[in-house]
């Protein structure tokens, strides 16, 4: 992701791109913060990071080759414009501490102590998969599902609509949405098919402009999103993954009690969500521990801080299950994908 960013900047921005690599350094957020947290002392750069956005070669047998620089030079970089002060010459695995901590003048700025112990970072999505991963899914924590409703953030507006409108026609909400069907595109497509040319599509737009019409196009980009999950499952798989029997989710949406059961509803499997809602923070908290020496290892403190708070099954939350209609929807989801790549070839001459 930031081996472009830059080629762009390069193209794009020659003066700024000159500014840095005469003096600067190019960060990513996580290790920009570390920076700024040691006073701008002491830039390592987070494994996280630097593998999962800049094509950082970290063989997990010690053979990698690092930054490629052949890699570097053949999509269009000098040898002396990304130096290892400016894109960084040492790496960290998550969780590591930084010597001496939090800086000084940083300390000052958040109230804390100078030396508060100060962990390398990761991307805040993996810092949600530390937060809530650790859960152990025992019997216990199914029994939880009997009360998911208990302190969940009120649904949205359209999620009740959906619902009021299910019960006035006699159906389930997931049938609401049987005549639209959306790809969810809109920037390309990161996961299973790494194809950046890929936009969103909707099909089945009428001239109506309703709160109904809204409601149904909502429910079916939530459909298109949990189809979307399906296919990358698939592709897991297909490729010689070990099945996946259960789901972990954490973020923003998993406090989306609709999204989350049709996931559950389309998945055929059971979510998980963690008894903390902010997986993001305990992920960042648990490298603290570690850091600090709390915790022997981040496994550890994963299995210590996490656990499962709500568990929803199929056909157990508010998509209504459906499994049939699912199933039908699903592979109009797959053709509208291969659809719209087959267009693309036809307009290129194909």
């Amino acid at each position: 992701m930031e081996v472009p960013k830059m080629l762009w900047l390069k193209q794009h921005l020659p003066d700024a791109f000159a500014r840095v690599i005469s003096g600067g350094k190019f960060l990513d957020l996580p290790d920009y913060l570390t920076y700024r947290a040691t006073d701008c002392t002491d830039d390592v750069r987070s494994l996280c990071t630097v593998v999962c956005k800049w094509n950082y070669d970290a063989n997990g047998e010690g053979t990698g080759v690092g930054f490629d620089r052949n890699f570097l030079g053949s999509v269009g970089f000098a040898d002396n414009e990304l130096s290892d002060y400016t894109i960084g010459a040492r790496v960290a695995a998550p969780g590591e501490p930084v010597a001496g901590g939090l800086g000084p003048k940083a300390a000052a700025d958040f109230g804390l102590l100078a030396g508060t112990a100060l962990a390398v970072g990761m991307i805040d999505a993996h810092a949600g998969g530390i937060g809530c991963l650790g859960a152990k899914l025992n019997a216990y924590s199914e029994l939880e599902e009997l009360a998911r409703a208990r302190g969940v953030p009120p649904t949205i507006a359209l999620n009740e609509r959906l619902k009021e409108m299910a019960s006035a026609a006699g159906t389930s909400v997931a049938v609401l949405a049987r005549d639209v069907h959306v790809t969810p595109d809109a920037l390309g497509n990161r996961s299973p098919l790494a194809d950046p040319l890929m936009r969103a599509a909707v099909v089945g737009l009428g001239l109506s402009a309703t709160l109904d019409d809204l409601a149904f196009l909502y429910l079916a980009a939530v459909q298109a999103l949990a189809y979307q999950t399906r296919h990358i499952i698939e592709a897991m798989e297909e490729a010689g993954h070990p099945p996946i029997t259960s789901v972990i989710a954490c973020g923003g949406l998993s406090k989306n009690v609709l999204y989350v059961s049709t996931h559950a509803d389309v998945l055929g499997r059971t979510i998980y969500l963690p008894v903390q809602d902010e997986a993001v923070l305990l992920g960042a908290a648990i490298l603290g521990t570690v850091a600090a020496g709390a915790h022997p290892s981040i496994a550890v403190a994963m299995e210590r801080m996490s656990a499962v708070g709500t568990t929803v099954r199929p056909g157990g939350g508010e998509g209504g299950g459906d499994v049939e209609l699912h199933e039908r929807k699903y592979r109009v989801f797959r053709k509208m994908t291969e659809d719209q790549r087959a267009y693309r070839n036809i307009m290129a001459g194909g």
